[in-house]
């Protein structure tokens, strides 16, 4: 059997930042997905997704506008979330005002990021999960142990693989001197080979974390694979 059909590739755990809250089961569920249902969001109708779609293989539907049964599975997970989790989190934000009373979210918002991170990986993996579902009968992890057996996901060659093809996507033009991106200088050895063959001013694509600016990813317009370039200044 394949190694990822055991806890080989569960999720890495969330940092436990709360000594009292332990997280007992695993979160198996792993892979590239063959089609992703959208809707009409603006973080869904830019390039950055469909170049990771691009790139990874799959597919992306997207949903009519203002027609949410074309999505029902999702918004009733969404109603599963806030009514048995978010809602019973101090500092929850009800959607509805006159459900407030005289509840002030702000002021009972005590979770640090981190420790929000810790109760939601506890309670979609050992209570969620592990309870029987209406619709399906039986309970989520057990509905994605029988899938795995008929279909077992696909998974990139390699994390850095991964991580090169998942960022924000934007263009820039390179000069000798590299290029600029978010105010931070990029240049490298390697950027030579597009330099010498395009010439100074040709668009490159570039993938990039927004949260670390240390390495992105760039494309020359023949390039299959992305050529990492460091920041100049990596202070």
């Amino acid at each position: 059997s394949s190694p990822c059909r055991t806890s080989s590739c569960s999720k890495k755990p969330a940092s436990p930042t709360i000594p009292t809250l332990k997280v007992e089961g695993s979160w198996p569920c792993y892979g590239i997905p063959q089609s992703l249902v959208v809707d009409n969001g603006l973080e869904f109708l830019g390039t950055d997704l469909e170049a990771i779609s691009f790139d990874l293989g799959f597919a992306i539907t997207q949903c009519p506008a203002r027609q949410p049964r074309f999505k029902g599975t999702v918004e009733r997970f969404l109603k599963t979330v806030n009514h048995n989790f978010a809602h019973q989190l101090p500092g929850a934000s009800f959607a509805r005002f006159h459900l407030r009373g005289d509840h002030d979210p702000q002021g009972h918002a005590i979770l640090t990021l981190g420790e929000f991170t810790h109760v939601l990986e506890k309670w979609i993996i050992d209570i969620y999960a592990q309870r029987i579902h209406k619709g399906i009968g039986t309970t989520p992890a057990a509905r994605w142990s029988e899938g795995i057996v008929a279909y077992e996901p696909t998974l990139p060659a390699d994390l850095r693989l991964l991580q090169s093809r998942i960022g924000q996507s934007t263009s820039r033009k390179l000069r000798r001197d590299g290029f600029e991106l978010k105010g931070v200088r990029y240049n490298g050895s390697q950027l030579g080979t597009i330099l010498r063959h395009y010439g100074e001013g040709v668009e490159v694509r570039v993938v990039f974390d927004p949260e670390d600016l240390g390495e992105v990813q760039i494309w020359g317009p023949s390039d299959v694979e992305p050529i990492p370039v460091q920041a100049m200044d990596l202070e």
